[in-house]
């Protein structure tokens, strides 16, 4: 059990080293606006109403 622990330090540790790299490289979602193309959609709308019968 002390290695498992001792990993939850080291990868604890290496996240707070590392954040600037992480967030440096990780992308970040575009924001969703209402005028987004796949709201003018409307197949999912009446799947949904088969499928909630």
């Amino acid at each position: 059990m002390k290695d498992v622990n001792n990993l939850d330090v080291m990868m604890k540790n290496l996240v707070k080293n590392n954040i600037a790299k992480i967030k440096s490289t990780t992308p970040v979602n575009p924001s969703i606006k209402k005028d987004d193309e796949w709201r003018e959609e409307n197949s999912w709308d009446e799947l949904y109403k088969e499928l909630s019968k």
